[in-house]
């Protein structure tokens, strides 16, 4: 069903490789210097009294969580046993999340990390398998712009796209200096939110369309810097993985691939569509 879609010079074998490396690299860097230590410092009384379905977390316990989701990323990245690791990764990540999220709303905007965790746990011998599983991917990055400017339109409305006031508040109290210098002029606020919707809109679209990707996932990572620039925002840890989900690049990827052979993804002559 699949077939057709994925049509280009890089195999669908070649970006799931590239994800499940970057993948890894990402959850290590978050378990280093996430909020996944800070939050038991925060929150260390509500952690203990009630944890998470009624388990009290201690210290050392959520520590022993983040060096075993850490470890078990540092084997998805070598490779070997790719979808165990996949799998304790994804469970490890999911907790910490489940606790992060629980008693600090701010990180709740990581989640698209675990969709793509748990899809790398059904990696299979079948290539239709892995179109499905790439074609997944593609959607939870479509949808996280989707969702962006659906909830904007419905719970912003009008009156948020055309004043700028939401944003402009956020750059006097979380933003860099060249943010905190353009609050002088409103209307560069009105300009951003007035776009973003649209564009946030877009790319949910584009993100789907082969031929889009590519030059979709450019104005995604300029959208994303600029935000950076202004507000401190990165969102680093969704836009890294498009060189290998929209370029060329995860091509490169081949050298990582596993030395057994029960974790490599099928090959076949599977091929992917871009531009």
């Amino acid at each position: 069903m699949l077939a057709s879609y994925f049509r280009s010079a890089c195999s669908v074998a070649d970006r799931l490789e590239g994800v499940r490396v970057v993948m890894a690299v990402v959850i290590m860097i978050l378990m280093i210097f996430g909020p996944y230590g800070s939050v038991y410092t925060d929150h260390q009384d509500l952690l203990q009294r009630f944890g998470w379905f009624a388990v009290p977390l201690s210290a050392q316990s959520l520590l022993a969580l983040r060096a075993l989701t850490f470890a078990a990323s540092l084997v998805l990245l070598s490779g070997r046993f790719a979808r165990s690791a996949a799998a304790i990764t994804a469970i490890g990540f999911f907790i910490l999340n489940a606790y992060v999220s629980g008693f600090d709303g701010l990180w709740n905007y990581n989640a698209h990390l675990n969709f793509m965790l748990f899809a790398l746990c059904f990696i299979r011998r079948s290539a239709e398998t892995s179109r499905q599983i790439l074609f997944g991917i593609y959607v939870i990055v479509a949808l996280v712009y989707f969702q962006a400017g659906l909830s904007k339109l419905l719970h912003g409305g009008w009156e948020w796209m055309i004043s700028g006031r939401t944003i402009r508040t956020y750059a006097v109290l979380i933003g860099t200096d060249l943010g905190r210098y353009l609050t002088g002029f409103p209307v560069v606020f009105k300009a951003m939110t007035l776009a973003s919707v649209p564009l946030e809109l877009m790319l949910g679209v584009a993100f789907l369309v082969p031929r889009l990707q590519r030059p979709a996932a450019m104005i995604a990572v300029l959208f994303h810097l600029g935000i950076y620039s202004i507000l401190g925002i990165s969102f680093w840890h969704l836009w890294i993985f498009y060189p290998v989900l929209f370029t060329d690049a995860s091509s490169k990827v081949k050298l990582w691939r596993s030395a057994s052979s029960s974790a490599k993804i099928p090959m076949g002559n599977v091929k992917i569509g871009s531009v």
